[in-house]
């Protein structure tokens, strides 16, 4: 046999991940969630104007109609439809597959851990996912900070004084960008701030999560009842690296109906929507969420998500929390 035959995946991390698996798992099944393993293949996938679905021709899985399947990016619509049908508690580990995700810390193909907790609020999910990176990592508590503090302390700017212009004129200046008209969404400025100044320097010393994101990109998160220019939104950072986020799950029929009703005129989603019609993916368009008489029946009972990563379910649910546990150590070619 020649080297090129044998896995470049180092056998020592290999090991690794196997035991970072095994403590993942006893560290769930020990507080009483169930494991689920949900379809990683799928006639429907979610729309995500920041994710880009894997497509797999019908024919390629012998099925004879012109629809295309996916691999799917999170398990994230599959768990979902479990809760809402009464499951409880569950975690899922294993596969999932973006497009163009290549990079030091990203391949097409990676292992996430997703979780819900139907019993938590923002503290309890806070305290699970430290805990959960402590028992993995061996690391100290970690810290806790807020989004605008965060952005604040790298940057001397206070995030929510900021308009458009100030945070364009400002990346310009530190040269993280060579021109003003690269967008015209607050968020745009201020996501690239965030992954280029802020989020380096997070987590050197131990574990940091940061907390509140801004309303702005609060998804299907619930605003902070005390501050709602930010949303009960966090992600876990280590060594400058982003290892999870979740949020508290919003379940009021009448504010995701708001919610959906301006995303559908969002005109990056417009600009998605022509491209799923010109490129044939059909079945992107056919996601079904819950009708709102639906959504305010159950929410009182039980949590129910609609199709959104990293959440905290119901009135009282950390909803879906994802912790990516490897970029490539899955592969038995690392380089694949």
């Amino acid at each position: 046999m020649t080297p090129e035959c044998l896995s470049s995946a180092p056998i020592e991390n290999l090991v690794r991940r196997a035991a970072l698996a095994k403590a993942l798992r006893d560290f769930f099944d020990n507080r009483g969630f169930v494991e689920v393993q949900t379809p990683i293949l799928s006639r429907f996938s979610v729309i995500d104007r920041h994710l880009d679905p894997i497509r797999i021709e019908a024919r390629s899985v012998g099925v004879n109609d012109d629809h295309s399947w996916y691999l799917q990016t999170s398990p994230e619509q599959s768990m979902k439809r479990l809760l809402a049908s009464g499951l409880g508690s569950c975690y899922q580990l294993g596969s999932v597959f973006r497009s163009s995700e290549f990079g030091q810390f990203h391949n097409p193909e990676f292992t996430m851990a997703e979780w819900y907790d139907v019993q938590a609020d923002l503290d309890g999910g806070l305290e699970l996912l430290d805990a959960l990176l402590q028992r993995l990592l061996d690391t100290p508590t970690a810290e806790h900070i807020r989004f605008a503090q965060a952005f604040e302390q790298a940057t001397s700017m206070k995030l929510f004084d900021c308009d458009l212009l100030t945070l364009a004129e400002w990346s310009l200046d530190h040269k993280l960008i060579d021109r003003a008209d690269w967008s015209d969404d607050w968020d745009d400025w201020v996501n690239l701030i965030f992954s280029m100044v802020v989020q380096p320097s997070l987590g050197m010393k131990r574990p940091v999560i940061v907390t509140h994101f801004p309303a702005t990109q609060a998804a299907l998160a619930k605003l902070d009842p005390h501050d709602p220019r930010t949303a009960e939104r966090f992600e876990a950072f280590y060594l400058g690296v982003e290892l999870a986020n979740g949020y508290h799950e919003l379940c009021d029929p009448d504010e995701l109906a708001r919610r959906a009703s301006d995303a559908a005129r969002d005109p990056q989603l417009l600009r998605l929507r022509s491209w799923v019609r010109s490129s044939g993916h059909a079945r992107l368009q056919r996601i079904r969420t819950p009708r709102s008489d639906s959504l305010s029946r159950r929410s009182r009972l039980e949590p129910l998500g609609i199709c959104n990563p990293c959440a905290i379910l119901s009135e009282t649910v950390l909803g879906e929390t994802v912790l990516v546990l490897d970029g490539c150590w899955n592969c038995c070619d690392a380089d694949r």
